[in-house]
């Protein structure tokens, strides 16, 4: 290896290495996003629903997602979960909440999650049901004001939660009853039961880019120069 080529490999390894070093990480902030992903069955509709017209039924899947910040703060305005009278936040992110059931498929930003920790444990994730919310329409079907789709985690004896922040990881087993709903204008109801839920913290779009930067340096390291005499 002559002594440009061992340069170069220096440098790169050097750019590599300051890259990785700038990576921001979520402790470095205090906070980790979260995506919570779930998925079950349809337990009731309405059949003269837009839901029920369009074909959605009894066992029919159910699946969405759920991502937040766990750096998001509390409610300034002191609003509380509606379930167990805890804070609430409005986590803002766009499309963070997914709901999937039949042909229709409602996503958005404003929603919010409620937690509560007492005499019985409740996290609360919610679509809108507050003012100046935009609600997530599909299909011809918008869904209602007053309480338009949520999941809700529900523990009868206090013990799965630990306090009132969002939580960095779930744990749905410690909990007695994970169900759902959605409520279209007019009064058509979707109710639906949770069977699998996953928690993970994602990357970072910016970390992600950086160690990806990072890893082609390294990877574009020039080839060895063969001599032959």
């Amino acid at each position: 290896m002559n002594t440009q080529t061992r340069l170069s490999h220096i440098l790169g390894a050097l750019a590599a290495t300051a890259l990785l070093i700038a990576l921001p990480t979520t402790a470095a902030h205090g906070s980790d996003l979260v995506e919570v992903t779930f998925s079950g069955v349809v337990t009731d509709v309405d059949a003269g629903s837009p839901f029920g017209t369009a074909g959605v039924s009894l066992s029919d899947p159910v699946s969405g997602s759920i991502l937040y910040d766990t750096a998001t703060p509390v409610d300034p305005m002191g609003g509380a979960e509606p379930i167990g009278f805890g804070p609430i936040y409005f986590p803002g992110i766009a499309d963070g909440f997914t709901i999937s059931v039949g042909p229709f498929v409602f996503s958005g930003s404003d929603y919010f999650i409620g937690v509560s920790d007492g005499g019985f444990d409740v996290i609360n994730f919610s679509f809108g049901g507050f003012s100046g919310a935009v609600l997530p329409s599909d299909g011809g079907v918008t869904l209602d004001t007053s309480n338009p789709g949520n999941v809700i985690f529900f523990d009868g004896t206090g013990s799965a939660l630990s306090g009132t922040d969002l939580p960095t990881s779930i744990d749905p087993g410690a909990f007695d009853d994970i169900s759902g709903e959605l409520l279209a204008v007019g009064g058509a109801t979707v109710l639906f039961s949770i069977t699998d839920v996953s928690v993970a913290i994602v990357p970072e779009p910016a970390s992600a880019t950086i160690v990806a930067a990072a890893l082609a340096l390294l990877a574009a390291k020039p080839a060895r120069r063969r001599w032959t005499c």
